[in-house]
This record gives C-alpha cells, structure tokens and sequence, in this order.
C-alpha cells in the first residue's frame, strides 16, 4: 500500500493507541530501504507484542526495536522521537448557561 499521509500525520493518529502497549517506551522515524519507516521502541519483544504492533501503517513499514538501558541513554542521532501530542485544553464556559 503506498503512502497516502506525511508519515508524522500517521504517527500522530496513531501513537496513542501504540502508546497503551505496556512494553511500548516511544515512537519515532527511520528508515528502510531509502523510505521513511516507523520505528516503535520497545523493552523487549513479545509474541504478544508482535499481535499488538502493525507491521505497516498507512503503506509506512513498520519496525520494532528493543532497546537496552544503553541505547535509551545513547540515543541515535538520526531518529526523530515523537512525544504524545498534550491532551487539548477544555473549553470555555458558556456563558449563556450561567
């Protein structure tokens, strides 16, 4: 399937849900072959995980990393993490209501 979205619109839709995968530390963006890839870092890979995580995305291939303690303190300088997106602020009280 070929890429339809920016690759960061993807991960934006979709990095909430792959957030709630408890094993899950963070998204960012790679590469694969000379295409922009996903790239989900993990603690460790499970069969479970494996039914949990897509293996492409919006025609975006998607890779799982495990990572050590090491690489979490030294990470590569050529991903891009992408932190959740904050919560939207309420809205403002009608004041028609009060």
């Amino acid at each position: 399937m070929p890429e339809t979205k920016p690759i960061e619109q993807v991960i934006r839709e979709n990095q909430p849900r792959w957030m709630a995968v408890e094993e899950v530390e963070g998204v960012g963006i790679a590469e694969k072959d000379g295409r922009p890839a996903i790239k989900i870092f993990v603690t460790k890979i499970t069969p479970a995980l494996r039914n949990d995580l897509p293996l492409e995305q919006d025609g975006y291939p998607v890779l799982v990393h495990e990572e050590s303690a090491l690489e979490a303190e030294n990470p590569d300088v050529d991903i891009e993490v992408h932190p959740p997106d904050p919560p939207d602020p309420p809205d403002p009280p009608d004041e028609e209501a009060a």
